[in-house]
């Protein structure tokens, strides 16, 4: 298993430089008495053929999660806690098997990714996929956490930005709660949050901006060619964009601050009217929040790249 693992992180650094299920986020750990935490999802990928999969990936969660605690390494448990996240995709065949393994996101500690990774292979064979599939494998990608932070992911005056995996009391704010899969969901404040599995909740603080004006002589940034608008209310625009590689979406202004849920593992680049251009790298559920007032032309320059983008009004 080193030996695969070694490659994998090997490919990581040359390419790096929907259903959804997750196993038990921010439980503690009963094999010990100085406890840890664990968490992550099972996002499937490929065709389900209107098969209901819930019930084998909550069997698929504790068959992974019973081989991955006694793995988890010394800095991941008191007094260090390490914390960390890694992605992992794999195929599981018709007979259970595993098949064509690949680390999508390193957490950046080899004996961190080597316990998640252990937790999988240890597991074959995995239950056989349901009689009534007609396929031939089930395509997952896997997300694993050690010791997940209850600190947002973005907080400053317009949003607080959460990723969660698990059920939240009722927030105080109005938001936008945002599906790894790709759905977008109004919840007004007061109203306690039906998650699905792995998301990224975007709360919106009362703190209004005064619009301003389009000079620069180019379209705003929405509606553009190929997007799709999915949610648009007194307070949000919610769009869905997939960037396609080597075409370029039209120079544009962006009238609004936005909070951007990228869905896959690609990198775009960014180029300005002057010529400027920068690439950067963007994993799945990564999260930007970026300022209105700019003017940008994007390609994709790497992999595959899909957004959810919530223009906040």
């Amino acid at each position: 298993m080193r030996t695969s693992l070694g490659r994998a992180l090997s490919l990581l650094a040359v390419f790096a430089a929907g259903t959804l299920f997750t196993w038990s986020q921010n439980q503690p750990s009963q094999t010990t008495s100085r406890a840890f935490t664990t968490g992550g999802g099972l996002n499937i990928l490929s065709d389900t053929h209107g098969v209901d999969f819930g019930p084998y990936l909550k069997r698929l969660r504790v068959v992974v999660q019973q081989h991955w605690e006694p793995l988890v390494p010394e800095v991941a448990r008191p007094p260090i806690m390490k914390r960390g996240m890694l992605v992992v995709e794999f195929y599981i065949m018709k007979d259970g098997s595993i098949k064509g393994m690949r680390l999508i996101k390193g957490s950046g500690d080899f004996s961190l990714d080597e316990a998640a990774w252990g937790a999988l292979t240890s597991s074959i064979p995995l239950e056989r996929l349901p009689i009534e599939f007609p396929g031939d494998f089930l395509l997952l990608r896997a997300a694993f956490y050690y010791n997940p932070s209850d600190k947002p992911l973005i907080e400053n005056d317009r949003v607080v930005v959460r990723d969660v995996a698990d059920s939240l009391p009722a927030r105080a704010l109005d938001a936008v709660v945002i599906s790894v899969s790709g759905d977008a969901e109004w919840l007004p404040k007061g109203t306690p949050p039906k998650i699905n599995g792995r998301s990224v909740v975007i709360e919106l603080r009362d703190h209004p901006v005064a619009p301003i004006e389009n000079t620069s002589g180019y379209p705003l940034a929405f509606p553009r060619p190929g997007v799709k608008k999915i949610l648009e209310n007194d307070r949000v625009i919610v769009w869905d964009y997939t960037w396609t590689p080597d075409v370029l979406t039209p120079m544009h202004f962006h009238d609004k601050d936005v909070v951007v849920v990228f869905l896959e593992d690609g990198d775009l680049k960014s180029t300005t009217p002057d010529g400027q251009s920068v690439v950067n790298s963007y994993t799945p559920v990564t999260v930007r929040f970026n300022t209105r007032n700019r003017v940008h032309t994007e390609t994709l320059a790497r992999g595959k790249q899909r957004a959810i983008i919530a223009e906040l009004k």
